[in-house]
C-alpha cells in the first residue's frame, strides 16, 4: 500500500518502452474508454481461464508484440487506462471492524520498472 511518508521520493518513469513492460499485445479495457479506444484499436472480446469475458485493445498479433509501440514511445493519440495505470495497483485491505467491509487501497509494484527514485514524476509532492 502506497503512503507518502515510506514512498516520499518514489519516482515514476511515464514513457512507454519494451524495457517497461509495455510490449504487450493486448490490454483489458473500462466501459468508459470504449468509445476512444474504439477508435485507435481492433477490440475483441476475451474470455480467460475462469470463463470470465472482457474487453480487450488488440495492439498486435502475438504475445510480445505492440505495433503502437515505436522507439519514441507510444504511436497513438489515446493510450488505454490499463497501460497507464502501471505500476499501481487497487486492492482490497480488511477492514479493523469484525464483519466491516473491505477498504479499497491504492498500492504500487515495488519490483516494477517504472519505478525508481533517480528519474520521472515523483508520487507525492514534496512539502513547502
Amino acid at each position: 500500500m502506497i503512503n507518502n511518508v515510506e514512498h516520499q521520493d518514489l519516482k515514476i518513469s511515464t514513457d512507454f518502452s519494451e524495457r517497461f513492460g509495455d510490449n504487450v499485445m493486448n490490454a483489458m479495457t473500462f466501459t468508459f474508454e470504449m468509445r476512444s479506444v474504439q477508435t485507435y484499436y481492433p477490440m475483441l472480446f476475451h474470455e480467460d481461464a475462469n470463463k470470465e469475458i472482457y474487453p480487450v485493445a488488440l495492439f498486435g498479433f502475438q504475445q510480445g508484440e505492440n505495433l503502437f509501440l515505436k522507439d519514441d514511445g507510444w504511436d497513438c493519440r489515446y493510450v488505454p487506462a490499463m497501460m497507464l495505470r502501471q505500476p499501481f495497483l487497487i486492492g482490497f485491505q480488511e477492514s479493523s471492524e469484525p464483519g466491516g467491509e473491505k477498504m479499497r487501497v491504492l498500492s504500487v509494484d515495488m519490483e516494477h520498472p517504472r519505478v525508481n527514485k533517480e528519474q520521472g514524476e515523483l508520487t507525492f509532492e514534496k512539502p513547502r
